[in-house]
């Protein structure tokens, strides 16, 4: 029921920033749920948007260095990532990272599922000595904080298989 209706919610921001004021959490919860309904429905340019825009206000609550930040960063690679747009989704995945390891380190579950999305887009994109690197570093962060038989360790441990071998396939083709 809620998908359909986006002109409600884009109202009830619009209020809320009237009332509330523009840099309230609110409105940036609002703003995220508009995210969803445009992201569901496949319009991820107004869907970007909104997300930019929901940040800025985290941002100006929160500061730049806060587990949020890196969530609404790595929201906004995910749309950067629909469209195509992988060296922006990748810059703000980076920046995520960086703000994951400061505030927690870098053996924190969050700042491995990040680095799998960018040897994702890296592997999509051909480079997978790049993914290789990244699928690498994620499961030694797994492998630390979960068995061998967790879900995680098994499916990155088979990406970093099947790049290992993309690039030790291309590397017989250059010699």
């Amino acid at each position: 029921m809620w998908l359909r209706k986006p002109l409600h919610l884009f109202c009830a921001c619009i209020t809320g920033a009237v009332v509330l004021g523009a840099d309230h959490p609110a409105v940036a919860d609002t703003l995220d749920d508009l995210v969803r309904i445009y992201s569901v429905r496949g319009k991820f340019a107004h869907a970007l948007l909104l997300s930019r825009e929901a940040l800025e206000i985290l941002e100006a609550i929160l500061g730049k260095q806060h587990e949020q930040i890196a969530i609404a960063l790595e929201g906004i690679a995910f749309l950067q990532f629909k469209q195509k747009k992988y060296v922006f989704a990748i810059q703000n995945l980076e920046k995520a990272v960086t703000i994951l390891e400061l505030i927690f380190n870098q053996e924190h579950p969050f700042t491995a599922d990040f680095l799998v999305s960018m040897a994702q887009i890296y592997q999509i994109q051909g480079n997978y000595p790049k993914a290789k690197a990244l699928y690498s570093r994620a499961l030694k962060i797994y492998k630390n904080l979960f068995d061998s038989n967790h879900h995680k360790v098994i499916r990155i441990l088979e990406q970093y298989n099947t790049v290992s071998t993309k690039v030790k396939q291309k590397s017989k083709k250059k010699h």
